[in-house]
């Protein structure tokens, strides 16, 4: 049993020769039980191999995989490591991944070029290779071990020569695909200062220099350590100086901080981030939750209908197969780098972005296939690969000197029933609140939104949900347990809670008395206020005065009894003919608000002009000089 166990010497000749071989020959009848990256397995609904190698093919950190369908089971196992195959029923599946090969040799011996003071002994009667493997990821000048597969001999080597080699029935070779800094502290963890919430992992990226990473932006983070054997990443507030003897870890500090930014598009990006200076911005509105009345082309364009299929949740079960290159040919033209450029040169200083609560499940293979800690639905139809536009996002935000606010626009089960919530059918109704699994799922949304862009530069803050009309007292509860999840990321983003969209009074004690200072640092008040529904009938003037009067009380009273910061995160020119009167009347007040504002939307659409930022810049509407923010 332990020749079969082992190695099986004479399927496992060198990974390295391994050639690029997207539809097979794969290892069938062999399991590869060890080493899974977190949170497997991936479920692959209708799946085949050729997908579980497709999906360790685009994971940075896969090594190899095992495809399962035993007892109707349809698993793809993605590894960190090359694990010891073992022979198995057919209905398993392996392979490597040969642009992510460690170089395994069985049987084989490189002797020479040691480092010092080799072999290492590793603890227990079963310790394996990948056990000294993760002592040579730590250690620095290590590119490779030998590994005694008969015994506990461990030897990390400064060179592994190609041409020797001597044949040895209990020996592996491995090499190092990883490396550490000289300013690390490598086989030695230190004592204490965890921050809260520790220890991270890392989905789908696992690795020292990104738990280097993720103490790099964090402002309270001074020193890191990282357990390469179990993928775990501490944070520390400080850096302790007592250490203890831990063979898998590695570690380090945080850089000295660094002179505030030179650059003038850097100091706008900390400013508004810092609550230096108030939000000036606009709504990436339809970007990735999409309104038929703004884009309805990408209905039409592909046979569905608006009044029939509402939202992006139907939109995209209508679309069926179509959906990956639909959408992707509307992300990747609705909103472009020159749209930054362009808000930048506006003297904006941010965006609002609204997403789906199943978006940032694509780090995982999409919705459909990640494990999930809850059942809702829908997860099957959504189209894959909206995270790689968010990430476009905040590299354009981090360039242009633009901040990022998440939106959690489309929360599970819809929060209204309306079709800018992406609800799960067309019946206007919400589930949100009916279900304890949506309200979960939205947590867990937000704890992976956070885990993804919290250490982003250009992450500026967090909309807990966009225009609930659910249970107020959920609603609270779910507020509360999404402040203590993101706290453990960022200590002081902002986070910005809505009141139902059915009652915008939050200068009533109802919301002035809820998750104030200084027991809550940096949550913000949201108001939507529009001057079309409900003043329907009403002449221009009487809006254009209701502005001047009424949400100039408004604005006072907010900064008056409501001690959370306010900001108008939707507003829009929308109802008054005159935009120009309308955008001058708003801003006027809107600008008196501490917070700031977020116009909706910012891009031309169906919608016409006076719902387009850009529009108003265009048209003179407004002047970069009445943003309040400097120009760069």
């Amino acid at each position: 049993m332990k020749s079969t166990t082992l190695l099986l010497g004479c399927l496992l000749l060198a990974v390295q020769v391994f050639a690029d071989h997207a539809n097979g020959p794969w290892m069938v009848g062999i399991n590869m039980p060890q080493n899974d990256l977190p949170n497997m397995p991936l479920v692959i609904i209708n799946g085949t191999a050729a997908m579980c190698h497709q999906r360790c093919d685009a994971e940075p950190m896969c090594a190899a995989w095992t495809w399962e369908t035993c007892l109707g089971k349809q698993f793809c196992w993605l590894k960190h490591f090359t694990s010891p195959y073992v022979q198995a029923e057919a209905c398993f599946t392996s392979d490597v991944n040969p642009k992510y090969s460690y170089g395994l040799e069985y049987k084989v011996d490189r002797p020479g070029d040691d480092l010092p003071n080799m072999p290492l002994m590793l603890d227990g009667n079963s310790s394996t290779p990948l056990d000294c493997m993760a002592i040579c990821a730590s250690t620095p000048n290590c590119v490779g071990i030998v590994a005694n597969s008969c015994g506990r001999e461990c030897w990390l080597k400064a060179k592994l020569s190609d041409g020797d080699s001597n044949a040895n029935d209990c020996r592996t070779v491995m090499r190092n695909k990883l490396s550490v800094k000289p300013s690390w502290i490598v086989g030695k963890s230190r004592v204490g200062a965890d921050m809260l919430g520790m220890p991270l992992r890392f989905t789908p990226y696992q690795g020292a220099p990104d738990c280097e990473k993720a103490c790099a932006g964090n402002e309270q983070c001074a020193a890191w350590d990282y357990d390469t054997c179990n993928f775990l990443c501490w944070l520390k507030s400080s850096a302790p100086s007592d250490t203890v003897d831990a063979r898998c870890n590695v570690g380090g500090t945080k850089d000295k901080p660094q002179p505030p930014p030179e650059s003038c598009l850097g100091r706008r990006l900390e400013d508004v981030k810092a609550g230096r200076v108030p939000v000036r911005g606009g709504n990436l509105g339809s970007w990735f939750i999409l309104e038929g009345w703004m884009v309805g082309w990408v209905w039409n364009d592909n046979g569905c209908s608006t009044n029939n299929s509402p939202g992006t949740t139907m939109l995209e079960q209508c679309l069926g197969g179509r959906a990956n290159d639909a959408m992707r040919k509307h992300w990747s033209n609705f909103i472009t780098e020159d749209d930054f450029k362009i808000m930048s040169d506006n003297n904006l200083n941010a965006v609002r972005l609204p997403v789906g609560w199943w978006h940032i499940y694509d780090v995982q293979g999409g919705v459909a296939n990640a494990p999930l800690k809850q059942h809702v639905e829908p997860t099957k139809g959504y189209a894959f690969g909206a995270v790689e536009f968010i990430d476009k996002a905040f590299d354009w935000g981090e360039k242009w000197g633009i901040g990022i606010i998440l939106d959690i626009h489309g929360a599970p089960g819809s929060q209204n029933g309306d079709d800018h919530s992406a609800p799960p059918d067309n019946s206007h109704q919400h589930y949100w609140d009916r279900y304890g699994e949506n309200q979960a799922q939205t947590l867990d949304s937000v704890e992976m939104y956070l885990q993804r862009y919290a250490g982003r530069k250009a992450y500026t803050g967090i909309c807990l949900m966009n225009e609930p009309k659910v249970d107020t007292g959920l609603l609270k509860n779910y507020y509360i347990n999404a402040y203590n999840i993101i706290r453990r990321y960022s200590r002081d983003s902002i986070i910005i809670i809505n009141p139902l969209i059915t009652n915008q009074n939050t200068d009533q004690p109802e919301w002035t008395d809820f998750m104030n200072p200084p027991q809550y640092t940096n949550v913000w008040m949201s108001m939507h206020w529009y001057h079309i529904w409900g003043f329907e009938g009403k002449s221009d003037d009487w809006k254009l005065n209701y502005i001047r009067n009424d949400r100039k009380r408004q604005v006072d009273n907010y900064m008056n009894k409501n001690p959370k910061k306010g900001i108008i995160d939707e507003w829009s020119n929308g109802g008054i003919n005159d935009g120009r009167a309308a955008m001058q009347a708003q801003i006027a007040e809107f600008n008196r608000l501490d917070g700031g504002w977020t116009f909706w939307a910012w891009s031309k659409t169906w919608g016409g002009d006076n719902w387009s930022l850009r529009a108003a810049f265009e048209k003179g509407w407004i002047s970069r000089d009445q943003t309040g923010v400097s120009s760069c």
